[in-house]
């Protein structure tokens, strides 16, 4: 295995340990106070826009609760399930490439960068 590989991995490993740290953080914020660290920092009118365009691309439906007309339920539509199942991975494909193409020195920068900030989520990798 090449350095740049190990060097690649440890970096996906301590990203890994910030979402689990973030995950931890929602979880706990669930369990005392009834809300994730999501519900509280998205907002409705963010929530509106993102289901609006989803909408206009057909991806979801969207219809108005018969006994509350303030809420409404979201579906996936067909062609929403189609789209996530052809969805191509949100992080690594790419990553591995581009980060590979980086110079040594910014490869372990990166990687010395993000295991300080998973020190300081108090977390271990």
């Amino acid at each position: 295995m090449s350095p740049r590989v190990s060097v690649c991995e440890e970096v996906l490993k301590a990203i890994r340990a910030m979402i689990r740290a973030i995950d931890m953080q929602s979880k706990m914020l669930h369990l005392r106070y009834g809300l994730t660290g999501p519900q509280l920092t998205v907002s409705q009118s963010t929530a509106a826009i993102i289901i609006d365009r989803l909408v206009e691309d057909e991806l979801v439906s969207r219809t108005r609760d018969l006994d509350d007309k303030r809420k409404w339920f979201v579906s996936l539509t067909t062609q929403g399930k189609k789209a996530l199942q052809n969805a191509p991975p949100l992080l690594q494909s790419g990553f591995i490439d581009q980060f590979n193409g980086l110079p040594s020195w910014e490869q372990t920068h990166i990687l010395a960068t993000l295991q300080r900030l998973v020190a300081m989520l108090n977390v271990t990798s």
